[in-house]
């Protein structure tokens, strides 16, 4: 994504965040957080590898589709800096439609 960008080809730094997008829903199809009880080991390191991808998505997101990585960070509370600090604690609210039908 980052060659895309610096090259301004923003066709192809699109179809990357796309594949971080497939990716991500593979990974949940595959470990399947929902199944896991919440105290589980695999359950947090599964919700905090997703939580993760989410954050780089919605980071890279933010100049296509700045409104919508706005509500994305304030539901995460993500940090405003591409990189999440050591120790970082993430509060998850609930939130409104990304996508209203029109």
């Amino acid at each position: 994504i980052k060659h895309s960008i610096e090259e301004f080809e923003l066709h192809e730094t699109l179809k990357n965040i796309w594949g971080k997008i497939n990716y991500s829903n593979i990974y949940i199809n595959q470990y399947k957080p929902w199944t896991k009880s919440k105290n589980d080991e695999d359950f947090i390191r599964i919700i905090t590898s997703l939580i993760v991808m989410i954050h780089y998505i919605t980071w890279y997101l933010t100049p296509f589709l700045p409104e919508t990585a706005n509500k994305i960070k304030n539901i995460f509370s993500f940090p405003d800096s591409k990189e999440i600090p050591e120790g970082y604690k993430f509060k998850i609210k609930k939130g409104g439609v990304l996508f209203p039908r029109r």
